[in-house]
């Protein structure tokens, strides 16, 4: 038996000997098939050959690593002091970003009309940014790093898709576009269509389902954080009929999301056969067609589908809709009651067959036409017959012992295996059938591993590989090679990508020889190949090594200089930030779709933050050595205030220089202020609206009246004197003519706001307004 991943395709100079199983001896010893009908190395492969770089060729052995990293917490203040004069609340920006490694953001002032100009190396369009601003907030910043990935008239496309789309569908929608990968956004494999069938579909089948109830918190219009999940009935240990909720991200990633492992989430033609297996690492698109051409997706198509009983002609095989409508729990751990993981499990082996033949697909459709596979093709089925069913599945992976199964989440993650009719026994690989793993892994739908070989042994230990630079600086972003095993019989185990420390943690088994091969844009450790990392692990024992390039990380290029004189208190910077952490810019190397991408794990992390002139700013940009009258090294938060100079054009921005691959997270806020002192009023005249506000004050409800002299985009948000967001009033495209708006003096979570002083914001496409108002209680 071949695994689903087709890890045959990463050993180019070494033999692997391939085990099997089948259901009447999954619980007895491997066995070799390397002769079994045809070359099975020609016809079990991925779509895409790795560099040569990568292939598991033994070449040394790594050096054990002391690390000693040290990422600076920092809460900085520029010692400015301001008088007690009244400061008025220009301008604001709030950010929460995925700034990119070696990329700025920041904001550019613009004293003459009051406002801050954002800079980002993000470039999106108008309808781009319309629809970031309907998607919720938790999942903004990976959408506008994604959507930036693409052409302007492929974010129209998608932008237009959030924009159109209604509640309750709309989370669903904006997740799915911004954890897709912009290489499969682009290309035409894609349509853009199945993105709202998906969401669609999820709450047409929570409506059948009777054990299952999908739970929207808030809603577009009412929460900016607003999210969906599930709730489910189970009978527990102790026979008790009890209500569970699924945390938000699991019912995202492993319900929602349309991709289950290396197969493009896309339309299929069930009949045509997915890739010529005649050759070697052909592309899995041959039955990808439109739905006009008979394309479709697999979440309604395994729901509704019953073909023919291929073994009992004039029989039908059951139809999964059918068999599930009855069922009131997911699961039960006493009663004999039926549970809807039982009902799949019987369902999956009606209508498959545990066999292969030349074809080996990846797309659940093309596997239940087959009606026939072996681990990969069952686990596959089995993660999107869950899904289909709104249970959150996905697929588990040990390819250095090459098998395959699932995983459903009941509370925790528990083993799942149709095909042996097994599920939660996470031991019987290890006790039952005898496996000694290495890496054992857990794959997120857009592709990332995670590691998860604790769930299924009780002989682990850690290995900690470090990517260093030539400077013994950590390399973020850098691509780690896995094998296990003697040199005689060296094995893929894992790949990963290193976080911000240049770290990636291996939880492996105990007793097996272990290798890693590094490479990154600061060079490869060894040139071609991997090294012996241990002979034999220990179990309870973590170990640390290094691999190191041969070129240095880039730095910011900088002077510290005094800052200019501000003569006159007329405007002063606001800054309040926090980084977040690092995300990891992971390469998918086992995927139908080439040079795929998705954001990793999340890990502590640091930015650089700067002040300066326009002309030093122009520098920065493109590495040149620049002046900085403020100068934050490697901070993780800090919040300050800045007095803007009398002379030039300035910029403060946050510098990702730190980092060689990944994405920095960033959250905070620019603020400009000016002071009574420049003699502007405090109701800045707006060339597009006519505003009034009555009452004012007021003590339980005030109407805004916006005179619109033609059609275009308009916010009202409020704001507090420290310039803190507290709630969006209104949002959208308005006609030309008189509008009212009306505020109950609350916060986004309609909490009542206490007696003070607010700021209205009007935000049209010309020009910004702020209106003083009074609330008293």
């Amino acid at each position: 038996m071949l695994s689903h991943q087709r890890i045959v395709s990463f050993i180019f100079i070494i033999s692997i000997v391939f085990s099997g199983y089948s259901q009447e001896n999954a619980m007895q010893n491997n066995y070799s098939i390397q002769s079994k009908l045809i070359d099975e190395k020609k016809y079990q492969c991925i779509t895409e050959t790795l560099p040569s770089v990568l292939q598991l060729i033994p070449n040394g052995k790594a050096e054990i690593y002391n690390p000693e990293v040290n990422l600076e917490k920092s809460n900085f203040d520029i010692n400015q002091t301001f008088s007690n004069a009244n400061w008025f609340v220009a301008d604001t920006i709030y950010i929460e970003k995925l700034i990119p490694a070696r990329a700025n953001c920041g904001v550019k002032v613009n004293k003459s009309k009051l406002k801050l100009e954002l800079i980002s190396a993000q470039n999106l369009t108008d309808t781009a940014k319309e629809a970031i601003k309907k998607a919720p907030k938790w999942v903004r910043a990976e959408l506008e790093n994604t959507l930036s990935q693409l052409i302007p008239a492929k974010q129209n496309v998608f932008g237009k898709l959030i924009l159109d789309a209604q509640d309750p569908y709309i989370d669903e929608v904006s997740f799915c576009i911004a954890n897709s990968s912009a290489v499969f956004l682009a290309s035409d494999y894609c349509f853009p269509q199945l993105f709202l069938e998906n969401a669609v579909t999820i709450y047409q089948h929570d409506k059948d389902l009777r054990y299952v109830e999908i739970i929207d918190y808030g809603n577009s219009a009412t929460d900016d954080d607003f999210y969906s999940t599930v709730k489910y009935i189970k009978i527990d240990k102790d026979s008790n009929r009890i209500t569970i909720e699924v945390p938000r991200d699991i019912y995202y990633w492993y319900i929602v999301h349309p991709k289950l492992s290396d197969e493009i989430s896309t339309y299929i033609f069930p009949d045509i056969i997915e890739y010529d297996y005649t050759l070697q690492n052909s592309p899995h698109t041959l039955n990808i067609a439109s739905p006009e051409d008979g394309g479709v997706f697999w979440r309604e198509f395994l729901y509704t589908i019953q073909d023919d009983d291929p073994n009992k002609p004039g029989e039908k095989l059951p139809k999964l809709k059918e068999q599930i409508a009855d069922c009131e729990i997911i699961y039960n751990d006493k009663s004999k009651e039926t549970s809807a993981i039982k009902i799949i499990t019987k369902w999956v082996n009606d209508v498959m067959d545990f066999n292969s033949e030349y074809e080996r697909p990846h797309q659940p459709v093309r596997i239940y036409k087959l009606h026939m596979g072996r681990c990969g093709e069952h686990e596959d089925i089995t993660a999107a017959a869950a899904r289909a069913c709104l249970i959150p599945c996905r697929g588990v992976s040990s390819w250095s012992t090459d098998h395959v199964w699932n995983e459903f989440w009941d509370e925790r993650w528990w083993q799942w295996e149709p095909v042996n009719n097994s599920m939660k026994d996470n031991m019987v690989y290890e006790s039952g059938w005898g496996k000694k793993f290495g890496s054992v892994l857990a794959r997120r739908s857009d592709g990332l591993l995670l590691p998860v070989t604790e769930a299924y042994s009780v002989h682990t230990c850690k290995i900690n590989v470090f990517a260093l630079d030539v400077n013994n600086k950590p390399i973020d972003g850098a691509f780690l090679l896995v094998g296990m095993g003697p040199q005689s019989d060296l094995r893929l185990d894992s790949y990963a990508t290193t976080d911000a420390e240049g770290k990636f943690t291996l939880v492996v088994g105990k007793d097996n020889s272990y290798w890693a091969g590094m490479s990154s844009s600061l060079g490869n450790d060894p040139s071609n190949g991997v090294k012996l990392l241990l002979e034999k692990a220990v179990e309870g024992e973590e170990y640390n090594f290094t691999l190191k390039g041969n070129k240095a990380k880039q730095a910011p290029n900088f002077n510290k200089i005094d800052t200019p004189p501000d003569n006159i208190e007329d405007f002063k910077l606001v800054f309040d930030f926090e980084v977040k952490g690092q995300l990891a810019n992971w390469k998918n190397y086992l995927d139908d779709l080439q040079n795929t991408f998705c954001y990793g794990s999340m890990s502590n992390s640091s930015i650089k933050f700067f002040v300066t002139d326009e002309p030093n700013y122009e520098k920065s940009t493109i590495n040149q050595r620049f002046d900085a009258c403020v100068v934050q090294k490697d901070v993780n938060a800090f919040s300050s205030e800045f007095g803007v100079p009398d002379d030039g054009i300035w910029y403060a921005f946050l510098n990702n220089r730190n980092t060689n691959a990944n994405f920095t997270k960033v959250t905070g806020r620019f603020a400009l202020y000016y002071s009574e002192l420049v003699g502007v009023k405090e109701n800045i005249k707006d060339l597009q609206n006519h505003i009034s506000i009555y009452p004012n004050p007021f003590t339980t409800l005030t109407k805004i009246n916006i005179e619109q002299t033609e059609r275009g985009a308009i916010s009202v948000e409020v704001f507090n004197q420290d310039g803190q967001f507290l709630k969006t009033i209104a949002y959208g495209c308005i006609d030309a003519g008189l509008h009212t708006f009306i505020w109950d003096g609350t916060d986004y979570n309609n909490n009542e706001l206490p007696t003070g002083i607010y700021y209205i914001k009007i935000n049209s496409s010309k020009n910004i307004s702020y209106q003083k108002i009074s609330l008293i209680r």
